[in-house]
C-alpha cells in the first residue's frame, strides 16, 4: 500500500536521518495512523505521522489515481530564548525546518514510492509547548 511505501522511503532516507540526528538529536519515528485518544508519548518524538488518506480518480478512461495524505511532523522542545524583546519558542522553528526536510525527502524518493509527488505549499502548525506539530498535504499520483 502507498502508506507503507512512503513510510519505508522516509525511514531509509539517509539525508533526512542525518538532518534529524544533527538538529533533533535522534532519528524520527514514523507512524502509519495515529490514535488521537492516546497520543504518542514524549519519548516517541520526533515523529512523522501519516494519517488519513483521500483517494480520487482522474476521470473516465484515466489510468491514474491520486492519494492525498496529511503528513504531520512533530517535535518536543522545551527551549525558549529571549533576546532584545523577542521571545522565541525554538520548537516552532525546529518543527517547520523538520517539515521542510520531510517534504524534500518525499520528493527525493518519488521512484521508491512509485508515484508522482506534489507537496501542498500550505502548511499548518499547532503549538502546545513543548509539543510542536506541522502538517502538510502530500499528493501521490500512481497508476490504478
Amino acid at each position: 500500500m502507498i502508506l507503507e511505501k512512503i513510510a519505508e522511503a522516509l525511514r531509509d532516507d539517509s539525508i533526512l536521518d542525518a538532518w534529524c540526528a544533527s538538529n533533533l538529536g535522534t532519528l524520527p519515528n514514523i507512524l502509519i495512523g495515529i490514535d488521537e485518544l492516546n497520543p504518542p508519548d514524549r519519548s516517541e518524538y520526533p515523529l512523522i505521522a501519516l494519517s488519513d488518506i483521500e483517494t480520487s480518480g482522474e476521470g473516465m478512461g484515466s489510468n491514474m489515481i491520486t492519494y492525498t495524505i496529511p503528513v504531520s511532523c512533530g517535535v518536543m522542545c522545551d527551549e525558549i530564548t529571549v533576546s532584545d524583546r523577542v521571545k522565541t519558542f525554538r520548537g516552532l522553528i525546529l518543527v517547520e525546518e523538520f517539515r521542510l526536510q520531510v517534504a524534500e525527502a518525499l520528493l527525493r524518493n518519488v521512484k521508491k514510492i512509485q508515484a508522482i509527488t506534489t507537496i501542498d505549499a500550505n502548511a499548518m502548525s499547532i503549538t502546545a509547548h513543548p509539543l510542536y506539530v506541522s502538517t502538510m498535504a502530500a499528493d501521490f499520483k500512481t497508476l490504478k
